[in-house]
């Protein structure tokens, strides 16, 4: 019996709001003065007409001032080391790269006297480079320069 009282009660509806007189609008001050005395509140410190708003830099607009600065940053590296570079004085290079041939799909294993052995067949075999990384392995091509152009050229239309 006690489950159906409580059922009832939580059931019933609410009573109705009670009605309250709307407010009076009228009765709010106005704000007027205060915003026209403070208008002319920087004229009680400054002489002349506001100073211009700061330009505020944009996300977009400071991205692109740094990419423009590291661009003209990286050429500014580039021509330094445009004038720096000497290849004739490189002693790891061949010297003539109208005689060199270039040899790729090298096991790792192979070194510059089976190299030199293979390509001496073709003519006078002047230098031999085998590019290696900074470990000493070599990366799988090497550079062969002969001494005549002729035997160069005679080796090159073999196999063309």
């Amino acid at each position: 019996m006690f489950f159906l009282a409580s059922m009832d009660t939580l059931l019933s509806s609410r009573p109705p709001l009670e009605y309250l007189k709307p407010f009076d609008k009228s009765s709010y001050r106005n704000l007027e003065g205060i915003i026209e005395r403070d208008r002319n509140y920087p004229a009680h410190f400054e002489d002349g007409p506001p100073p211009e708003p700061s330009k505020v830099e944009s996300y977009r607009e400071r991205k692109e001032r740094e990419w423009k600065e590291e661009m003209i940053e990286h050429r500014r590296r580039i021509e330094e080391k445009v004038k720096d570079w000497k290849p004739k004085l490189n002693s790891k290079a061949t010297h003539d790269p109208y005689k060199t041939l270039f040899v790729s799909n090298l096991d790792k294993t192979v070194d510059e006297m089976r190299l030199r052995r293979v390509f001496l067949d073709y003519g006078d075999v002047k230098k031999v480079v085998i590019v290696k990384n900074l470990n000493g392995v070599s990366k799988g091509y090497a550079f062969i320069e002969f001494t005549n152009y002729e035997d160069y050229k005679s080796l090159l239309f073999n196999y063309l």
